[in-house]
């Protein structure tokens, strides 16, 4: 399916359909992109953070190519696609606030 284009490589096990526009084709967006490190069996376990979430804000215009996630547990930093994943310890409990009821 790779050879005939209709879906992409992402990294070692993780593929995506690309998406065309009459500019070209569109990357995943970088959420879809750590998708796979931010839940687990449909928990959250981890959160964007850092640059990309300010450029998505319109806090900065810079775009960044590292992604830093918070989670509850250390991890080493890897690349994935052109995108470097890095990790952040967060000592707080990690919560899906539309299921948090006050």
């Amino acid at each position: 399916m790779v050879v005939k284009g209709k879906i992409a490589k992402l990294s070692k096990g993780k593929y995506f359909k690309p998406e065309t526009t009459p500019f070209g084709p569109v990357q995943p967006s970088q959420k879809q992109v750590v998708k796979d490190l931010l839940e687990e069996d449909g928990k959250l376990i981890g959160y964007l953070t850092g640059y990309s979430i300010y450029n998505q804000l319109g806090l900065t215009t810079q775009v960044s190519n590292t992604i830093q996630i918070g989670q509850n547990h250390p991890r080493a930093a890897f690349q994935r696609e052109r995108y470097t994943i890095t990790f952040i310890t967060q000592k707080n409990i990690i919560y899906n606030a539309k299921e948090y009821h006050y």
